[in-house]
């Protein structure tokens, strides 16, 4: 018994230790985190399964993950992957700890329970600095996390056009597919930011790919109001008359968006005024409890659905061409 307590002791003081040592550093006492940090206290295990140098990158402190580091704390101790420092720090995207655990030569390579690397989190909030000194450690520019997305795919999400550049420049592929069929334009288009869709567009990104629920990268354009963005795949060859999963083409879409630019665009590319919107593929659902009444669809003409909702410039244009359509029939 005596022999057991005296081998629990040491781990135990540890424990302690290193419990005052992570008070010390959320309270920013670094007097006290300077008399606590050795080695053994720098690295003891706390029951999540993080180490003091994860709570010293969770509370965003450069000085006190610099103080650890000098005193013995190893970078990838936590033995719960979600508390790994980098993984926590890529997270938070803060430049100069990054850069500290990566001269520590923390593991770029170590994933978490969903599978996503360090590359991948620190692609949307990290500088391009930070990407390419991961990339030059061994992170690899095309892993893929659980739900299949790649580091291009989560900076084109977050419109980082700057690491949307690094990642294009060290050979990421600009046409992957998710599982559930989205490649890094949709993510780069759904960012908001236009200047992520096209640098991913400029790099070879594919116009033609077709998403879930049939929707194409000129319509998820319309949805996210990137209407540049829209407006330069029409002038490029986009399908007029694909129906978007509201059942509508591209000129209904400019004429609900109250676009008279787009609306323009489009009919002088052909769009034809008369044509009728589709049955949408989104499901509606009758409630029966509200005493709302069952949702019936009508098929409907841009020029129909001008005059319900867009304005005097739209309608013109479109009864303009249609009385065009009309005389060149005679």
């Amino acid at each position: 018994m005596c022999t057991a307590l005296a081998m629990l002791l040491p781990g135990l003081a540890a424990a302690g230790a290193a419990a005052s040592l992570v008070d010390a550093i959320r309270d920013s006492d670094y007097a006290a985190a300077a008399r606590l940090a050795d080695r053994a206290t720098a690295n003891a295990l706390l029951p999540d399964g993080s180490t003091p140098l994860s709570w010293a990158v969770e509370t965003q402190d450069p000085r006190m993950v610099r103080l650890l580091l000098a005193a013995g704390a190893k970078p990838d101790a936590a033995s719960n992957a979600a508390a790994a420092p980098l993984l926590l720090a890529c997270e938070h995207g803060d430049a100069q700890i990054l850069a500290l655990l990566l001269d520590a030569r923390a593991d770029v390579r170590r994933r978490r329970a969903d599978g996503i690397e360090s590359l991948a989190l620190c692609a949307g909030r990290a500088p391009a600095a930070i990407l390419a000194r991961l990339l030059d450690a061994g992170a690899a520019v095309d892993s893929v996390d659980a739900v299949g997305q790649t580091a291009l795919m989560h900076a084109a999400a977050a419109g980082r056009v700057d690491n949307l550049r690094l990642l294009l420049a060290r050979g990421a592929t600009v046409n992957r597919v998710t599982p559930g069929g989205f490649t890094p334009l949709f993510f780069a288009i759904k960012s908001g930011n236009p200047a992520a869709s096209m640098t991913v567009l400029d790099a070879g990104g594919d116009a033609g790919h077709v998403g879930p629920e049939g929707t194409t990268v000129v319509q998820l354009a319309m949805y996210q109001k990137d209407y540049t963005f829209a407006a330069r795949m029409i002038e490029s060859g986009a399908d007029l008359a694909a129906l978007d999963r509201n059942g509508h083409n591209l000129l209904h879409a400019a004429v609900l968006a109250n676009r008279p630019e787009l609306v323009q665009l489009l009919l002088a590319r052909g769009a034809d005024p008369a044509a009728l919107t589709g049955k949408p593929r989104v499901e509606w659902r009758y409630e029966a409890n509200f005493k709302s009444d069952e949702v019936t669809f009508l098929a409907k003409s841009a020029l129909q659905l001008a005059a319900e909702s867009s304005s005097e410039e739209v309608r013109r244009l479109l009864a303009v061409e249609a009385a065009r359509a009309v005389v060149a029939l005679r």
